[in-house]
């Protein structure tokens, strides 16, 4: 399997652009069934369906004709969401201390306003 169809995997899944193709162990693992094989995904391709591949079916594989991909995490988008989130609440707080103080400061002028008065 190419790099370019293990992107294409990963990116049908949601993950990133990109993943690793894990080798599976001949163990003693029993064989699964499985509906699509020989697939080869070639460049510029967006989806899994536009992937040429042998014709689907169910039949038996064994573990030596699997394939495992792992996807690479969007560990820079995670970052940044995380950043924005901390700066959104950080903005947010200082806008209602900012209001707050402006409450506060009005209350204080109409009392001052008010023993003036009397």
């Amino acid at each position: 399997m190419s790099s370019t169809t293990v992107g294409v995997v990963c990116r049908q899944l949601g993950c990133a652009d990109s993943g690793t193709l894990k080798p599976t162990s001949a163990d003693k693992t029993p064989s699964r069934l499985m509906w699509i094989d020989n697939v080869q995904c070639p460049k510029g391709v967006d989806t899994l369906w536009q992937c040429p591949s042998s014709p689907w079916k169910q039949r038996q594989a064994s573990p030596s004709e699997e394939s495992w991909i792992v996807c690479d995490s969007h560990s820079v988008l995670v970052a940044l969401l995380i950043c924005g989130a901390i700066l959104l609440v950080l903005v947010i707080a200082f806008l209602l201390w900012t209001l707050k103080r402006r409450q506060i400061q009005r209350l204080t002028g109409l009392s001052k306003l008010m023993i003036s008065l009397t």
